[in-house]
């Protein structure tokens, strides 16, 4: 089963990203600068998902240029949140906690707490993977509790399974975390 669960992750997937494509189409052909890099980061997210780095280098880039010059600092952090991601996946530890505190000074600029989590989230699995255990548990509590406060259930869980990644790391099986009011 689990090719056909890939099969069919990827047929909605490529669906998506053609809906995408046509927003972004109508967004150009109408003068929609907002919605032409919001197009543009969603498609640089979908591009990282299915590991097409390039393509999410060059549309995330696209994206953050069109909303910097906006001046659209909510949609410009989510966008260096995603290009601090890439930076992860492709290892790049330095360019990635770079590009995530600019995006978490973005964040923190414009009130966005859902994407300050993001950050705190993502330069927490930079820290784990430099070993600095102290510092990634500190950041992704921080980002657990945000998205917490905003009631992601999605990017919590993500957020979880770091944190039960990085108890495994330190060998503290009885690591626990806990949840706000």
């Amino acid at each position: 089963m689990p090719d056909t669960y890939f099969g069919e992750s990827t047929f909605h997937a490529l669906g998506w990203r053609q809906s995408l494509e046509q927003s972004l189409a109508l967004c150009r052909q109408s003068g929609d600068m907002k919605g032409e890099a919001r197009s543009l980061c969603f498609l640089g997210e979908m591009a990282i998902d299915l590991h097409d780095f390039e393509q999410a280098s060059e549309l995330l880039a696209q994206s953050a240029s069109t909303s910097r010059g906006l001046g659209d600092e909510p949609d410009l952090a989510y966008t260096m949140n995603n290009l601090g991601s890439l930076a992860l996946y492709r290892g790049d530890l330095l360019g990635a906690k770079t590009i995530l505190e600019e995006a978490m000074t973005l964040a923190r600029a414009a009130g966005h707490v859902w994407v300050l989590a993001l950050c705190k989230n993502n330069l927490g699995v930079s820290a784990m993977a430099d070993r600095d255990y102290e510092k990634a548990q500190a950041l992704m509590e921080a980002g657990k509790d945000l998205l917490w406060s905003v009631k992601d259930r999605s990017n919590l869980a993500v957020q979880l399974h770091n944190l039960g990644l990085l108890a495994l790391l330190r060998r503290d099986l009885s690591s626990s975390t806990s949840f706000g009011e």
